[in-house]
């Protein structure tokens, strides 16, 4: 009889262990898998979200302070050498409510006020659906589809300001902003109006907050000198890198933990491999006997109990990567819900999946090799020895195992930073 006849046939002679054992397997791949996937799209939809927040603008000058950019530095900014397009932007919370009666609502949004010409020069802000501003709709206004959707509000929609002038039009929703970009700030809770609007709607202007500018190639350094050289004001300078950046923190270790969990599951899928392959090897301890008596080598029984192995992490791991897409897809909807950086499609990776395989029959055959390593000591006296507890001093090593998953899963932890850009958590630790 072939040793992979009689590896299938140790396996298949419990069903119940073998099929509990490639599911542990199958649970770890899974985590990994789909931990690795919703990385992956969270990170394109970060960087998504950021070239959508500023569109054609490879700067922005953002007030230090809440008193924001004076007119002379707005000036002295449009008329640097190499700044093609310059669009203001002034932030300020509002109070609104929806037209009186038993069914009226009141909100409070960020409110940014914006140059309508100018947004359409830098290509934004992305619409979901609707119309853009303009100078012809003075009282037209854009908020966050979701937003919008939550409210039971839509296009032609009238939002009324509170504390301003009774002169003060009511606001006409016009388009609805795309869930990523301009329409992902304050959570979602964001209307976007022209300068004049907003302004005229309290009687006082409400300071220009930041400046995104459109540069010339290549003259990026020239502006960024001349910005120290004609502001009033202190300011800082923020990069569509910078804003990846932001949007990355708000969602700073979810995948890590997630990852770590898929660590600690595949770690427990490994103990059940070395279980299983233990208590197989402790019941069949006289059919090993009988083959090292018949001729077989200690590395042919060795490679027995390997083969094992290899089909539980093949089998496990098979089932845990169509699993892990799965998991991936639940991932991004909990990511996705936040509207910090919307993630709307998993996309398959194929690195993160063979990584996920890879893992999963790596710590598979690496649980195995203790109990490979026993079978090879057994010697045809075993066939003499019908009572002799061999799970015993198995078990005994088996406690490496253990003791080895604990090691990696903690050095995980340690490893891994509180925050995306952040020392890892043993560095912040020893800083104590």
């Amino acid at each position: 009889m072939r040793l992979s006849s009689i590896a299938w046939r140790s396996l298949t002679a419990r069903p119940a262990r073998t099929v509990l054992t490639v599911g542990g397997v199958a649970l770890g791949v899974a985590l990994v898998a789909g931990t690795l996937l919703a990385a992956d799209a969270a990170n394109r939809a970060v960087s998504r979200a950021a070239e959508e927040l500023y569109g054609a603008a490879d700067m922005r000058v953002r007030a230090f302070d809440d008193d924001g950019l004076s007119d002379a530095s707005v000036t002295a900014v449009r008329s640097l050498s190499g700044v093609t397009v310059s669009a203001t932007l002034a932030e300020r919370r509002l109070t609104l409510s929806t037209q009186p009666g038993p069914d009226e609502q009141v909100f409070t949004l960020l409110a940014i006020g914006v140059d309508p010409p100018a947004e359409a020069a830098l290509g934004r802000p992305t619409l979901a659906a609707g119309t853009a501003l303009s100078t012809e709709q003075p009282e037209g206004a854009l908020v966050s589809s979701g937003w919008a959707s939550d409210h039971a509000l839509g296009i032609g929609d009238e939002l009324l300001l509170t504390g301003a002038s009774l002169e003060t039009p009511p606001l006409t929703i016009i388009g609805l902003l795309a869930d990523t970009g301009m329409g992902a700030q304050s959570g979602g809770n964001v209307i976007v109006l022209g300068h004049g609007t907003l302004d005229g709607a309290f009687e006082i202007a409400t300071p220009v907050t930041a400046m995104d500018l459109a540069i010339t190639e290549g003259r990026t350094e020239d502006v960024q000198a001349g910005l120290d050289r004609v502001m009033r004001e202190p300011f800082v300078v923020e990069t569509v890198e910078d804003a990846a950046a932001a949007f990355e923190r708000a969602q700073a270790g979810f995948a890590g933990i997630a990852f770590l969990l898929g660590l600690v599951a595949l770690s427990a899928g490994a103990f059940l491999v070395a279980n299983t392959l233990a208590m197989t090897l402790s019941e069949r301890t006289r059919e090993v006997g009988l083959l090292r008596a018949a001729g077989a080598t200690g590395g042919q029984v060795r490679g027995l109990v390997l083969r094992q192995g290899l089909g539980l992490g093949l089998a496990g791991a098979a089932l845990g990567v169509p699993l892990g897409v799965a998991v991936g897809a639940l991932l991004i909807t909990a990511v996705g819900g936040s509207r910090a950086a919307l993630v709307s499609d998993l996309g398959l990776n194929p690195a993160a999946l063979a990584l996920a395989f890879g893992l999963g029959l790596g710590v598979t055959l690496l649980a195995s090799w203790v109990p490979a390593a026993e079978a090879a000591r057994i010697s045809p006296l075993e066939v003499l020895r019908p009572g002799r507890p061999r799970g015993r001093s198995l078990w005994g090593r088996l406690r490496w195992i253990v003791l080895a998953e604990l090691v990696v899963v903690a050095a995980g932890f340690l490893l891994y930073p509180l925050e995306r850009g952040t020392p890892p958590l043993v560095a912040t630790i020893l800083a104590v």
